[in-house]
């Protein structure tokens, strides 16, 4: 405004996850600092902060907000947080068996995850979204490093585990199966580039692995 900026909203609730991405950064106990200022006794407070990265990526049942599928199973979460610094976040949603699923169908959910640097925080990124929103395993995705920066995308198929041979990998391909950073690859005789952020290879809808130079 003519006047500089103006705050509309501290958009930062705990059910939202731009607090959850906050506290996950958070290297005291919150409810101390809830209790004091809630007293309006925060004169002897000076939170601490972990100096890593966070990052937090939102899974939505699909049709949220207008009209969301329901019954959407969550698997996975309970491997998402053997990682170190990992959290899974999930509301409107029941336990049925062993299984998780949105009752209420808000948002699906939101992992959680401290990174050191930014590379990491967006490569974690990618993981969680490929994971939940594509329909993988709740395990890390298979990855691999490139030495030489560049591969052909039959070897790497092959390297990650998603074809036995590199004809194999050439039938897939002719069959539109497979895909480079969510496009769908045509040639087989496509040499891939990989730089210090992660690519991603997918194999049919279930099937991701990263790949990056090393």
């Amino acid at each position: 405004t003519g006047d500089g900026p103006k705050l509309i909203e501290y958009n930062a609730r705990f059910g939202d996850p731009e607090c959850q991405v906050l506290l996950m950064r958070l290297a005291d106990d919150v409810l101390p600092i809830l209790d004091a200022a809630a007293n309006g006794d925060m004169d002897g407070f000076s939170p601490r902060w972990i100096g890593d990265k966070a990052v937090t990526i939102v899974m939505a049942a699909d049709g949220y907000p207008e009209s969301p599928l329901k019954g959407t199973i969550i698997r996975g979460i309970a491997a998402a947080e053997l990682q170190p610094h990992v959290k899974v976040f999930h509301a409107g949603t029941a336990l049925q068996g062993a299984e998780i699923n949105f009752a209420k169908n808000e948002r699906a959910n939101a992992a959680t995850a401290l990174c050191r640097g930014a590379e990491a925080a967006m490569a974690a990124a990618e993981t969680a979204r490929a994971t939940f929103a594509e329909g993988g395993a709740g395990e890390e995705l298979p990855s691999m490093l490139v030495p030489s920066g560049q591969l052909p995308i039959v070897d790497a198929l092959v390297g990650l585990g998603f074809a036995k041979s590199k004809s194999e990998a050439r039938r897939k391909i002719a069959e539109g199966a497979v895909r480079a950073d969510g496009n769908v690859v045509a040639d087989a005789e496509l040499i891939m580039y990989f730089g210090p952020t992660p690519r991603k290879l997918s194999l049919g809808k279930k099937r991701h692995g990263l790949l990056t130079a090393g």
